[in-house]
């Protein structure tokens, strides 16, 4: 119990050092990871109470004035020490990694409060009332540091792994967070994420499997467990998000499909279908696609195009991108089976389709499996 009130008093002074700052943060991680349902962080906050409580009656006793009793939580204390790495000078991150460590402080919080769940108080995520809700402002300005974090440079790897980091915690954000992302132009650098993230995965990935960072030298680790921490929060985000607004939708659409590249080609494929050709269930398992006969996207997408990389996970070995990916290019063709074949081919489209009904899949061979997600909310609900 010592060793929480001593991390709980170094968290709470304001002349530490960065690397010590660095150090306690850490701690902070391993004390939340190592107790299951909590206990760590109620400890973490008990120590928080005294140490503040403690520092209030020492104050009193100087002033000889009765302070009023404000005790912060250690959510609280994290996301006030996040916004100061975000915002202090020099500019985030410091030019300097060795002493400056800002940056990494910034990373491990944003894992701390992703371990959390986003908040002290999860079940409040979807409460927008401030009346109702007392964690309101805690999480309109973690909503803002989000919206600051998005906008960094991608040029440099320890802001680049802040950006991804921040992107798992919007898997917690309210639905209504939608309209402040998009108030301030966040869709677009999340999909600057998208890009850079499925370009590791696709395009950088070496013959024995090892996946190159997007900076330069391999990952630590290889494979579909890797492929699928670098993926998995950003598509269910993309799709959580498109989903419940169509603006964000439109925006997602004209990035992975540009109309100067994709809308002629696509409307042509369109008007060649022969009359009454929208796909039913029975027109695919007789074998005529509702029309639609094409086996690979329509226009051919050039191996550059982010729609050529997210049309390439739909075949991926590991089962959860193969998935979230073809849900992705399923709700960017509006839920139309023909769309969606015509613009990723009925090879990459099958799997989608079958879970969707269109497809009558041979059990054992759709992926499914039992107890694994197939859906992205499924997945959000695990």
């Amino acid at each position: 119990k010592n060793g929480y009130k001593l991390i709980a008093k170094l968290l709470l002074l304001s002349d530490i050092s960065t690397p010590l700052l660095f150090s306690v943060v850490r701690h902070v991680h391993h004390v939340v990871a190592s107790f299951p349902k909590r206990v760590g962080l109620d400890l973490l906050n008990d120590g928080l109470r005294d140490q503040q409580l403690l520092l209030q009656r020492e104050e009193e006793e100087k002033s000889h004035e009765q302070q009023q009793q404000v005790v912060a939580d250690a959510t609280t204390v994290l996301i006030a020490t996040l916004a100061w790495c975000i915002k202090s000078s020099p500019a985030f991150p410091g030019k300097d990694r060795i002493n400056d460590r800002r940056s990494d402080i910034a990373l491990e919080i944003l894992r701390i409060l992703f371990a959390l769940g986003g908040s002290d108080n999860a079940s409040s995520a979807n409460n927008n009332n401030r009346t109702n809700n007392p964690h309101f402002d805690l999480m309109t300005q973690m909503g803002i540091l989000l919206g600051d974090i998005l906008h960094l440079p991608n040029a440099n790897v320890a802001t680049y792994e802040v950006k991804v980091a921040s992107v798992s915690l919007l898997m917690d954000t309210p639905i209504n967070y939608g309209y402040y992302l998009l108030a301030n132009d966040c869709i677009r650098t999340i999909l600057d994420v998208l890009e850079l993230q499925v370009s590791s995965v696709v395009l950088e990935r070496d013959v024995s499997g090892t996946r190159s960072s997007s900076f330069g030298g391999d990952s630590k680790v290889s494979g579909s467990k890797d492929d699928a921490a670098a993926l998995t929060p950003i598509l269910i985000v993309l799709i959580k998000y498109g989903t419940a607004n169509p603006e964000i939708l439109r925006q997602m659409k004209e990035r992975i499909f540009p109309k100067e590249e994709c809308d002629e080609l696509y409307q042509k494929a369109i008007d060649d279908l022969p009359p009454s050709s929208s796909v039913s269930s029975s027109s695919i398992q007789r074998g005529g696609g509702g029309g639609a006969k094409n086996m690979s996207p329509i226009d051919n997408p050039s191996k550059r195009t982010l729609r050529y990389k997210v049309i390439k996970l739909m075949t991926w070995s590991e089962s959860n991108i193969k998935r979230l990916s073809a849900e992705l290019m399923w709700i960017l063709c509006n839920s139309d089976p023909t769309e969606f074949i015509l613009r990723t081919g009925f090879g990459n489209a099958v799997h989608m389709l079958g879970m969707r009904g269109f497809v009558n899949i041979p059990e054992g061979n759709s992926s499914g499996g039992v107890g694994v997600a197939t859906t992205a909310e499924e997945m959000l609900q695990q």
